[in-house]
């Protein structure tokens, strides 16, 4: 997987036209997991209950992977680097518990069995974009770090006509 995204003003425009509040879906999913992970450690109904526990890790990996997509493309997104930090903690949470249910450290674990190859695929997958996502926050981070310790051409002509003024003087 590739981490370098290249800026594609077709596409920026194309997705600026579509308002997302990544923020308050981050969120959202943040509390379907939280949810998620409450539930399977309850002695739950599992007639009642087991169809909608598969449907949320399912609907979980869809979204968590939509909404990286989404931001991946938007590389001038205000405050990307916080929601791409909000998604990785998601996506690693997310891995840890489709872990705790492929290993049978819950109650609800043994009817879940049947569903054990997808799961893991599915944690696997997590961890790839978790590492993906850091990825692409380390460079994100560095290149921000060297934007910062720049001086542009317009400062540095500034500071070196001060320089000469003082010379001058």
């Amino acid at each position: 997987m590739s981490r370098e995204v290249c800026y594609n003003p077709k596409i920026e425009k194309e997705v600026m036209e579509k308002q997302i509040n990544f923020g308050d879906n981050i969120f959202f999913l943040t509390l379907i997991l939280k949810g998620l992970s409450s539930g399977v450690r309850l002695s739950l109904d599992n007639d009642l209950f087991l169809d909608k526990l598969v449907e949320d890790i399912f609907f979980l990996e869809g979204s968590i992977e939509k909404v990286f997509e989404l931001i991946k493309q938007r590389v001038l997104l205000i405050d990307r680097l916080g929601h791409l930090k909000n998604l990785e903690t998601l996506s690693s949470d997310f891995a840890a518990l489709l872990e705790e249910i492929t290993l049978g450290n819950i109650p609800v674990a043994e009817h879940l069995a049947a569903f054990s190859d997808r799961f893991n695929s599915i944690k696997d997958n997590q961890h790839k974009l978790a590492s993906e996502i850091r990825g692409i926050i380390h460079d994100t981070d560095q290149s921000e770090t060297i934007e910062e310790d720049m001086v542009s051409q317009e400062e540095f002509e500034f500071l070196l006509a001060e320089e000469n003024e003082e010379n001058n003087d």
